[in-house]
């Protein structure tokens, strides 16, 4: 109908035609501001379960706050109870937790994570609830979730990838994005901040730093009576390496997350956390995505019976 009414004879060509877009992007803004709402709701909901005692223990959360910075490492076998394994300035960074009652830092902690699984997938992050591995890594308190949303803010801040490779370190392959790109001032960033603040702790307690060594040495092959992805640490992080160098050459950053979490130190399940997390907070941050559009291209994909062709870009 537009059409004809603008190649009609009397219609002004300089009359401009009303978008939908404007509309469209003030309706999906305020779906994503009402999911958000609703994810933290549901997060102060379940914080209130756990500090009632209905909900279970976030056991690995808790493993972090019995750390005691006089020795960490204490109990720092893979796959033992409340084994701290990471490096002493995570450890520092989060003393002040220790300052409070166990409840009350675990309900902070708890309430942190839903705040940064909302920050990070946006809209998609009452959905992503949906997803089992999900529940299971908020349940335990574990830092798949701060991975995956240091992974997304990386790319535009690198110093976040500091939080990556002094916790879980090996997902730092990911890294490999800024140096096949050639983007130098990125990558020294990332590495620049990540030593200035192994520098500072070091500092503060060099010891420290000699144990987690230690620690890291210690568990490189050690097994859990849990089913985890298959192959050795080394194994995994160059099949991760791989991923990374391809998806950095075609331009697909979806591969960083992918890869990071192929290269979880302990593949248990809820490595997909950082896979699936990653790539719905870098999907919701494309400006050209939409819930809809992704419907609409899969259901066409599906009629034509084909999946869609690779990006060559």
């Amino acid at each position: 109908m537009l059409a004809r009414l603008w190649y009609s004879r009397g219609m002004r060509r300089d009359v401009p035609i009303l978008s939908h877009k404007p509309v469209t992007r003030s309706r999906d803004e305020l779906i994503a501001r009402w999911s958000v709402l609703a994810l933290m709701a549901v997060g102060l909901a379940y914080t209130a379960a756990l500090v009632a005692g209905i909900a279970p223990d976030n056991f690995d959360a808790h493993s972090y706050w019995m750390a005691d910075l006089a020795d960490p490492y204490a109990r720092s076998r893979v796959g033992t109870d409340y084994a701290y394994l990471y490096s002493p300035a995570f450890a520092q960074a989060i003393e002040p937790l220790r300052w409070l009652p166990w409840t009350i830092a675990g309900a902070i902690w708890t309430i942190g994570l839903f705040g940064l699984l909302g920050w990070t997938a946006g809209r998609l992050g009452l959905v992503l609830l949906l997803f089992q591995p999900v529940v299971a890594s908020i349940a335990l308190g574990n830092v798949e979730i701060p991975i995956a949303a240091a992974i997304v803010a990386g790319f535009r801040w690198p110093a976040a990838w500091s939080f990556v490779l002094l916790s879980k370190v090996t997902p730092g392959i990911g890294l490999l994005w800024f140096a096949v790109r050639r983007e130098w001032r990125s990558l020294a960033i990332a590495l620049g901040v990540t030593a200035a603040i192994s520098a500072a702790s070091f500092v503060l307690a060099p010891h420290l730093w000699f144990d987690w060594f230690d620690v890291l040495f210690k568990n490189r092959d050690a097994a859990v009576r849990l089913p985890v992805l298959p192959g050795p640490i080394w194994l995994r992080v160059l099949i991760a390496a791989a991923i990374v160098i391809w998806g950095a050459r075609t331009n697909r950053r979806w591969a960083v997350p992918v890869a990071a979490g192929i290269a979880m130190p302990v593949g248990w399940f809820t490595f997909t956390v950082v896979i699936v997390v990653g790539i719905a907070g870098l999907l919701v941050r494309d400006p050209e995505w939409t819930v809809r559009g992704t419907i609409l291209r899969i259901t066409s994909w599906m009629r034509r019976g084909r999946l869609p062709q690779a990006e060559t870009t």
